[in-house]
């Protein structure tokens, strides 16, 4: 799936309805990696080692979505950050903007189109944001703040 399928009005109208959610979810994977070097972009940026703790976690991780795939997307989506923002400050972390692009490219790989009944992508990624991303990590956030599982790597 290339980069014109996230500028789709329809795939940017579903991304836009979960804003509040995706946000949230980057914001608690953002803070959970508390080593000295990631500290300083805690707050506002994901690394791949947290990416693969937020998919792991979630138990979203499968043949379609392996560790490798998840990493030349990681690769896939900082590269073409760089290029198009005439240089990306750190090719190591996501910004928000980044992590929408991976998310959706992870929706992509994880249901690839043999096994999506002919519906169109934003429909696909529409039933995967409510049905599996979003409630999965909302329920794992609920646990966190509950202290029932650990907040950091």
């Amino acid at each position: 799936m290339g980069a014109q399928m996230l500028d789709m009005p329809r795939c940017k109208a579903v991304i836009h309805f979960w804003d509040k959610d995706v946000r949230e979810i980057f914001k608690s994977y953002a803070a959970a990696d508390m080593n000295v070097e990631a500290q300083g972009a805690a707050l506002d940026s994901v690394n791949l080692t947290e990416l693969l703790y937020m998919l792991k976690e979630g138990h979203f991780m499968d043949d379609n979505l392996s560790v490798s795939r998840v990493s030349q997307i990681f690769s896939l989506v900082n590269s073409s950050s760089e290029e198009e923002e005439g240089g990306d400050e750190d090719e190591a972390e996501l910004v928000y903007e980044e992590f929408i692009s991976v998310i959706v490219r992870c929706c992509d790989a994880k249901i690839p189109e043999a096994q999506r009944d002919g519906a169109p992508f934003e429909e696909v990624l529409q039933r995967w944001l409510q049905l599996s991303f979003v409630p999965t990590y909302r329920q794992l956030m609920k646990d966190k703040a509950r202290g029932l599982i650990k907040k950091t790597l």
